[in-house]
């Protein structure tokens, strides 16, 4: 494409007191272009790329050892749908998402971190062809997210992390129309990191295995295609500060 777009932003921050912030800001983003997916009439047209807009209020609390954010957003985005009459995919509706977002990040005993939050989204089509599936809920997007993770520097070794994180999403609707679904999952991960010194650089060492459990649960949805979510996995990793 041979074009040309402004994408502008603009942010507010009001400091209320030492340790509570009020924010507001407007972003305009641009995404590529959607593909048509093989099983339309029109497999392979490509889109040309989109604008997003979005709004944004939040507040931020700071008690110094802890922080925790809470914002209310809304987006708004071009939508595909594929037409059930003609087969025919298109990129002309409208999708807006409205959500809020808690967050939280501290250190509430020595050698403790802890870092979460709970989001809450409602994506809708608020605009199609004709109103077919409008007012439905979007593809795509779980309703609710939540997230925990905690480490733990342990005085049994200088330098010695462990780690552990828990993910769990609602379900997902997978047809424009709402009749198809994937159920939600919750797993877990752990793993260690080891910091230390070797030939005097600093060399870190980590092992984890995320799935803990070896949970069967469906990836995010493509566009025509859905996938299995990771099995458990186990990794080994080092690096070299030089």
């Amino acid at each position: 494409y041979d074009e040309e777009a402004t994408t502008p932003a603009a942010a507010l921050l009001v400091k209320l007191s030492e340790h509570v912030s009020l924010y507001a800001n407007y972003i305009e983003g641009l995404s590529q272009g959607a593909t048509a997916p093989m099983t339309a009439a029109n497999a392979g047209d490509v889109f040309a790329p989109y604008k997003s807009k979005q709004k944004e209020v939040g507040l931020k609390v700071d008690l110094g050892d802890f922080t925790h954010t809470l914002s209310l957003y809304e987006i708004k985005r071009p939508s595909s749908y594929l037409d059930p009459n003609s087969n025919i995919f298109s990129f002309g509706g409208e999708q807006r998402n409205r959500g809020v977002e808690w967050g939280f990040f501290g250190s509430p005993l020595d050698n403790v971190r802890l870092m979460g939050g709970v989001a809450h989204v409602d994506p809708k089509i608020t605009k199609t062809e004709g109103g077919v599936n409008q007012g439905k809920t979007a593809t795509g997007l779980p309703k609710l997210q939540g997230k925990l993770g905690v480490e733990w520097d342990t005085p049994v070794l200088d330098g010695l992390t462990l780690t552990a994180n828990a993910t769990s999403v609602s379900k997902q609707y997978i047809s424009d129309d709402n009749t198809q679904s994937i159920p939600g999952y919750t797993i877990f991960d752990l793993g260690t990191r080891y910091a230390t010194r070797v030939a005097s650089r600093p060399v870190t060492l980590r092992a984890s295995v995320t799935n803990l459990t070896d949970k069967a649960y469906w990836g995010t949805p493509l566009l025509s295609s859905l996938g299995l979510g990771a099995p458990r996995t186990f990794e080994l990793s080092a690096s070299v500060d030089f």
